[in-house]
């Protein structure tokens, strides 16, 4: 984080008048099924309470959600359960929905969406139904300040199906979310926190990304990686549940550098643009153009005139979905809509194709509704 925003961010929560409200940051989890997003989150919620490993050993609280524990003499004991997670299946994403979670920090919270994870063993209809339900809870978000893809430091790829379906939940997102992406590697202990094999591909994931859609939006940077490892969270439940554990000391460091990782991802989320509702809404609109205008043959190579040309720059603008590539490359040069055009757009347009005009009207709309 550079100083200009360290700066901004200290003085947003140390110098925050007490007659305001407390400043809520929205985070997106998303992750493949077995990664620990759910442990993670307990891990987090744990640390926010206790600074160090010690001061968690003697401090039981309510965990935010049940945590499924890798056996032999691992912890199988769950603090609580709800109809919404199953940890007693493995291979199925223990979140069966997003869930939404809270976690105070004094001078702000955090919301944590923790999403189901993909790469279900129940096959790929599930993993579509996933992906639809976090697109329609994201829907219902007021705003999102950052998109945290939780992934295994020590894995080299990134799996058939959850790289199809990270490309489908980034084609969900506005193009300005982007820039919001950050990347939290678990199991980093024996990498002693160092980069593993998975940066790697996902900086080959991100650049052949930015290259298919002519963009640069997507980067993987030292600002949005962050290491932890689980397995001191584990540990303190392995010792809560009476169980033994060797090498206490390695709980103590595991802990202590997984924290400082998390702290600096919190300090960069408060930070960061959020990306708001409305946002959501007008890519989703400008989505559906994409796929009309691929229906009404706009992108088969025929000449094009430039209202049809400035449409496609405004859908490559807000969306980043297979239209939204076409519509980069037919373009010619031509600059999207500007917020105050789409009125006298949506009038024109309707004259000529009513499917298409109707959408324009409904975007004029959302870019002039405050």
């Amino acid at each position: 984080m550079k100083l200009k925003e360290w700066i901004r961010w200290f003085r947003s929560l140390f110098f925050r008048n007490n007659s305001e409200p407390c400043p809520v940051f929205t985070v997106l989890v998303i992750g493949a099924s077995g990664v620990g997003k759910s442990t993670l989150l307990n891990f987090i919620h744990y640390m926010q309470h206790c600074s160090t490993f010690n001061a968690a050993v003697k401090t039981k609280i309510d965990l935010l959600l049940p945590v499924e524990v890798d056996a032999n003499d691992k912890v199988t004991y769950m603090e609580k359960y709800t109809n919404n997670e199953n940890v007693n299946t493995v291979g199925r994403s223990c979140t069966q929905k997003p869930m939404d979670h809270i976690v105070d920090y004094g001078r702000f919270k955090i919301h944590y969406v923790d999403t189901p994870g993909t790469n279900d063993t129940r096959g790929i209809d599930q993993d579509k139904l996933n992906v639809n339900l976090i697109v329609d809870h994201l829907a219902e978000l007021p705003e999102v300040h950052a998109v945290l893809f939780v992934v295994k430091n020590d894995e080299s790829k990134l799996g058939t199906t959850f790289e199809s379906n990270l490309q489908l939940l980034l084609q969900m997102l506005p193009r300005k979310a982007l820039k919001n992406c950050c990347f939290v590697y678990t199991f980093s202990a024996p990498m002693d926190f160092k980069h593993g094999r998975m940066s790697h591909t996902l900086k080959e994931f991100a650049s052949n990304f930015n290259e298919c859609h002519a963009i640069d939006d997507l980067q993987i940077t030292v600002d949005n990686q962050y290491f932890v490892d689980n397995v001191a969270f584990k540990n303190l439940l392995t010792l809560q549940n009476g169980g033994q554990i060797t090498n206490l000391d390695k709980s103590e460091t595991v802990w202590d550098i997984s924290k400082k990782n998390i702290d600096r991802f919190l300090r960069h989320a408060c930070n960061i643009d959020p990306v708001f509702q409305k946002d959501f809404k007008i890519a989703t609109v400008m989505q559906k153009l994409g796929k009309v205008m691929r229906n009404r043959g706009f992108f088969k190579g025929v000449e094009l005139d430039i209202e049809k040309r400035r449409l496609m720059a405004s859908v490559s603008d807000w969306a980043v979905t297979g239209e939204a590539i076409l519509c980069q490359r037919l373009k010619d040069g031509a600059n999207g809509l500007e917020n105050d055009e789409w009125e006298q757009a949506a009038a024109e347009w309707k004259a000529k194709d009513g499917e298409i005009g109707k959408l324009v009207e409904e975007i004029a709309f959302l870019m002039t509704d405050n």
